[in-house]
């Protein structure tokens, strides 16, 4: 049986499988590294030491520069707030998110199915951004644009 796990599981798709018999839920601040190392250690013992796929569906997102286009960027009353959301989109979507992976990641070399899945968003694509006109959500399509990036630098070093 393959084992997952998946980030991000405090709502909706936390309530979906706290039902189920064969799923278990953790509960761990994916900032807190002691945290991942404590989830790592009661996923290696429930799983005899493997993870087959890790789904990282943990993000995060600012409703407070969600609206301001690139343009307002350039207005000086925004951009301590735009380089705070900055920062912190960075931080939670692209660093915490490595740090879980390579938290995981011996788990994943001793399981079967080896995947790393990352959920991003269409507003990380530049052909997207540019067919749609999305001038805004900049800190959070930034940031996973980023990641994917990472993920893609992180996917050559894995096949070495």
């Amino acid at each position: 049986m393959p084992f997952y796990a998946i980030t991000g599981a405090s709502r909706g798709t936390g309530d979906l499988v706290s039902s189920r018999k064969n799923l278990h839920v953790l509960n761990a601040d994916i900032t807190n590294p002691e945290q991942l190392r404590c989830a790592r250690s009661t996923i290696s013992d429930a799983t005899g030491g493997s993870l087959d796929v890790l789904f990282q569906n943990a993000g995060w997102n600012t409703d407070a520069t969600a609206a301001l286009s690139a343009s307002a960027v350039s207005d000086g009353d925004n951009l301590p707030m735009i380089r705070a959301a900055l920062v912190d989109a960075i931080d939670h979507n692209v660093i915490v998110r490595l740090s879980v992976i390579n938290i995981l990641l011996p788990l994943i070399h001793r399981g079967a199915g080896k995947r790393i899945v990352v959920l991003s968003t269409a507003l990380a694509d530049i052909d997207v951004t540019l067919k749609t006109g999305m001038s805004h959500h900049i800190p959070h399509s930034s940031s996973k644009a980023a990641m994917n990036v990472v993920l893609a630098k992180l996917a050559i070093d894995l096949q070495k």
